[in-house]
């Protein structure tokens, strides 16, 4: 029937898509993800009483962040948690900072966490409340 025909050609076009989160857990029973990323960017040495919070760093000390990304994947981390939870356009003209250099910097809190990623890790979007940016 079409309907057969139909359905047969949907199951032949499906693409299989791996879960990247299986994969790189590999045989291990739990994945291990990074945390406390502003503790840990203060215990390096910065000040990050801002509102942005560890998003201030994208602006000030991208190196910084990556070290705390490289700390985490050498702890054993397999997922790296982006510092872009606090990054809102406010937070970044409080800094004199334009829309397209802080949407630049919010792309760079991916860049940052995935050259730190070793071969198999993965990097983790993160994305406040806006309630969050009114703190």
């Amino acid at each position: 029937t079409t309907q057969d025909s139909f359905a047969s050609l949907a199951m032949s076009k499906r693409r299989i898509v791996n879960d990247p989160l299986t994969d790189s857990r590999g045989t291990d029973s739990v994945l291990i993800l990074d945390g406390g990323l502003a503790t840990h960017i203060e215990s390096l040495g910065e000040n990050i009483d801002h509102s942005l919070w560890s998003a201030l760093c994208l602006i000030k000390n991208p190196k910084v962040i990556k070290r705390a990304h490289a700390d985490f994947y050498a702890a054993g981390a397999r997922v790296a948690i982006t510092a872009s939870y606090q990054a809102h356009l406010d937070g970044f003209q409080e800094l004199g900072v334009g829309e397209i250099e802080a949407v630049a910097a919010t792309k760079r809190s991916v860049e940052l966490a995935r050259e730190a990623a070793p071969s198999g890790c993965l990097v983790a979007g993160s994305v406040g409340s806006y309630g969050a940016s009114l703190h």
